[in-house]
């Protein structure tokens, strides 16, 4: 389970694999401290009206990844995964990014 709110959103995207691309979206998400981790979601949870920023989610079933190639460690939300929203933060509360916590 990882909690907070979502920043730094990405537009939707296609993963790489020429055989079968499927939907993408990367966001940060960011705890009250600033303290913020890489996500991914993908197929159907790329399509989840929670992804927007400024809402505060639960993330739940997300598996970790360690660096791979040149992009860095990441939490990815596969078809398992859940997307549970909180509510919308005012934009004067958001989290500013201090401190990113790494995936081993």
């Amino acid at each position: 389970m990882l909690s907070g709110v979502i920043v730094s959103l990405s537009e939707m995207d296609y993963t790489q694999n020429a055989a079968r691309p499927t939907k993408k979206r990367d966001f940060d998400v960011a705890d009250e401290t600033g303290t913020w981790i890489r996500c991914c979601a993908l197929g159907r949870n790329a399509e989840c009206s929670a992804l927007q920023e400024g809402m505060q989610v639960v993330l739940y079933f997300g598996t970790g990844r360690p660096p791979y190639g040149t992009g860095g460690g990441c939490v990815y939300l596969f078809r398992d995964a859940l997307i549970v929203p909180l509510g919308v933060m005012e934009k004067f509360m958001l989290p500013k990014k201090k401190k990113e916590a790494v995936v081993t």
